[in-house]
């Protein structure tokens, strides 16, 4: 009895993160294809604050749109241009839920515009180049801890850092496939501990950098089997260091733990729910118990809820219990 319960408990501890993920089930969907107000076409960036109100990057509109948690359509802002404010082609983007920012890489126009939480234009930096603050086709953002910002200078083959003012700092990566190189990354995220994850796509692997710019480890590499990828594009990662994300070409979001080891895969080809064509990003909700898909090709959000872990952890020793009942009693329990 002793040996059984420690196997169990053994077992709840190794299922907690990953099982626990992988019952996640379809909430709601919505979004089609058009540009009127709640329409999509090619939404290539999703975002969610604290009270769960969702922000849609509508890449091909050229535009950000707010919806609440159910949802509704609440506001949008955003045009096509080259001003203040006007977008071409934005691929992916930040709402920095501490500081009531939104950061977008304004991918056709080579720079990064800065917002407020409510749309507001307050900076921009970035022109085209291939020099320090310059770029050639920025594809990814994120933010860190201290305010410093990320960005994939995808076809410069590297990722540049800036201070909370747009001010260069420095940065990594070059191209190439060895370990460290990348080839025309997409989307970035950094962790709780300051790690940074980098879609590396024509790699058809997910780099991994520590804070300083510092390559650590690689994960996946091309192909269609659990843990490889086929032009990656966005990466989240939740509070407890699961890490998502959108294998685009494969039509499904994958996870991994902390250090890189698959966890399990949802989606295949398809326009039913469950189903993505080329979901480009995803986001997770701060307490962890929604996941959110940009389904690109579908022009849909598809929302998905997430257990919580302690749900597997009593079926696990609810399961022990019996079963341990069983062996004394003969299937009296």
């Amino acid at each position: 009895m002793r040996y059984f319960v420690a196997m169990m408990t053994a077992c709840v501890i190794s299922l907690t993160s990953s099982s626990a993920l992988a019952s996640f089930s379809f909430q709601f969907e919505f979004g089609s294809k058009g540009k009127s107000a709640g329409e999509f076409n090619d939404p290539g960036g999703i975002q969610v604050d604290d009270q769960l109100n969702i922000y849609v990057l509508d890449t091909d509109n050229d535009r950000i749109q707010i919806f609440d948690r159910y949802g509704n359509f609440t506001r949008e802002f955003g045009m096509t241009g080259r001003g203040r404010g006007q977008f071409q082609r934005p691929e992916h983007f930040r709402v920095d839920r501490m500081n009531n920012r939104i950061y977008v890489a304004d991918s056709r126009n080579n720079r990064v515009q800065v917002f407020d939480i409510n749309g507001q234009y307050l900076f921009a930096f970035g022109v085209t180049g291939s020099g320090r603050g310059q770029f050639n086709r920025p594809e990814g953002i994120d933010i860190d801890s201290t305010g410093r910002m990320f960005v994939s200078d995808s076809n410069n083959d590297r990722v540049q850092v800036f201070d909370a003012t747009g001010s260069y700092l420095f940065e990594f990566g070059d191209r190439g496939s060895d370990p460290g190189e990348l080839r025309n990354p997409e989307g970035i995220n950094v962790d709780l501990h300051g790690n940074v994850y980098v879609a590396d796509s024509e790699n058809h692997r997910m780099a991994v950098f520590d804070n300083s710019g510092s390559f650590l480890f690689n994960v996946g590499g091309k192909g269609r089997v659990e843990g490889n990828f086929e032009s990656l594009e966005g990466i989240a990662t939740d509070a407890m260091g699961n890490i998502y994300v959108a294998d685009s070409d494969n039509h499904r979001i994958q996870t991994f733990d902390s250090a890189g080891i698959f966890q399990f895969a949802i989606g295949e080809y398809g326009s039913a729910v469950e189903q993505f064509r080329e979901p480009e990003d995803i986001a997770i909700s701060s307490d962890g118990s929604w996941l959110f898909v940009a389904d690109t090709d579908n022009d849909r959000i598809q929302v998905f809820a997430i257990p919580e872990p302690s749900s597997i952890v009593v079926a696990l020793l609810g399961l022990a219990g019996l079963t341990a009942c069983r062996r004394r009693n003969r299937n009296r329990c």
